[in-house]
C-alpha cells in the first residue's frame, strides 16, 4: 500500500473508513384487522443503521479488491429502499489491511491514543483511535530510511466515520497537522537546508443519503449509502540556512478535493462497495470487498 494513498489526505484515502453497523430496526403499523379476531401487523421497510458495534479490533484482517476498469454507465444514485447491482465487479489489484496493537509498534510512544495500527509499509504504520463516537486517524509513522520511522502527526484528528449513522444524517469535521522532519542538504556556498515542514488543513463530510440492497461479488446485503468528502490544504516548505542563518521557504503549495460514494452493510467493517470520483463526479475506481 503506497504512502502517499494514506497520507496525503484522501489517507492516509487509502485511504479507509472504517464503519461498522447494528441490526435493522423494523417499523409496524397497526391496520386494525378485525376480520379474524386479530390486529393485521406490516412491516415498513427502514434504514439500516451504523452504531460502532462490528468496528475493526486487533487482529481483523480486511482484504481490499480493486477494479480500475469500469463500466461506462453505472446506477448508484442515492434512493430510499433502492436496489444496486454491482456483482460485475472484477479484481485487478488487492490491498491486505492487518490491525495490530499499536503498543508493539516503533512510535507507540508518539500515539498514545491510539488503539488501533495498520502496518502499510515494513516499519510504517496508520494509527487510528476506534471509540463509540467513530474512527479518526490520529497519524503515521513512515520509514524514510533511517533506523528510528518519523512520525507524522494530526494535532487535530482526521475523521473516517462517525457513529451513529442512518438515512438522512450528514456529519463534518475539520482536521490539521503540521509536521517538522530533520532534512540535512549541504547545496554549498555557505547554504544548506536542516529540515523540511509540513502543515496540512482541511474538512470531511459526510452525508447518508440513501439505503437499500446491494448485490456485489461478496453477496447481497441491505446497506447505506454514504457520500464522503474531503476537502484539503498542503503547505511543504524548507528551513534554508544561508552563512548560519536560517529562514522557511514554500517549495510546494497544493489543495485537493476528494469524494467517495460508499455501500456499508451491516456484517462488515469496510464499506463493501467504494467508488472513488473525478472532479466531474463520474466514478474512476471502485474498491469492494471480495
Amino acid at each position: 500500500m503506497k504512502l502517499e494513498r494514506l497520507f496525503a489526505v484522501g489517507l492516509l484515502s487509502a485511504g479507509l473508513m472504517f464503519t461498522a453497523c447494528s441490526e435493522e430496526e423494523e417499523d409496524t403499523t397497526d391496520n386494525g384487522g378485525t376480520g379474524n379476531g386479530g390486529d393485521d401487523t406490516t412491516e415498513v421497510p427502514v434504514s439500516i443503521t451504523v452504531d460502532g458495534t462490528n468496528a475493526p479490533t486487533v487482529g481483523d484482517i480486511i482484504y481490499l479488491s480493486e477494479d480500475t476498469l469500469l463500466q461506462d454507465s453505472i446506477d448508484m444514485a442515492a434512493g430510499e429502499n433502492a436496489s444496486w447491482n454491482f456483482d460485475w465487479l472484477v479484481e485487478h489489484d488487492v490491498d491486505t489491511m492487518t490491525f495490530i496493537d499499536p503498543s508493539t509498534t516503533a512510535s507507540a510512544a508518539v500515539f498514545t491514543d491510539a488503539n488501533l495500527a495498520i502496518e502499510t509499509e515494513p516499519m510504517s504504520h496508520m494509527y487510528l483511535n476506534s471509540s463509540a463516537t467513530g474512527v479518526e486517524v490520529l497519524g503515521m509513522s513512515a520509514n524514510m530510511g533511517s533506523p528510528i520511522p518519523v512520525a507524522l502527526g494530526f494535532q487535530d484528528p482526521m475523521s473516517l466515520i462517525f457513529y451513529p449513522m442512518t438515512n438522512g444524517d450528514n456529519f463534518s469535521d475539520d482536521f490539521s497537522s503540521i509536521n517538522t522532519i530533520p532534512f540535512s542538504i549541504d547545496l554549498g556556498n555557505g547554504v544548506s537546508v536542516d529540515s523540511m515542514r509540513m502543515a496540512r488543513t482541511g474538512s470531511v463530510s459526510l452525508a447518508v443519503n440513501g439505503w437499500g440492497e446491494l448485490t456485489s461479488p461478496k453477496g447481497t446485503y441491505e446497506v447505506i449509502r454514504i457520500e464522503r468528502t474531503e476537502e484539503t490544504s498542503e503547505v511543504v516548505e524548507m528551513r534554508m540556512v544561508i552563512m548560519g542563518v536560517g529562514s522557511w521557504t514554500s517549495v510546494e503549495n497544493n489543495s485537493d478535493s476528494r469524494t467517495t460514494v460508499q455501500f456499508q452493510a451491516n456484517e462488515f467493517a469496510f464499506p463493501l462497495v467504494e467508488f472513488e470520483m473525478d472532479s466531474l463526479n463520474n466514478p474512476m475506481k471502485a474498491n469492494f470487498l471480495k
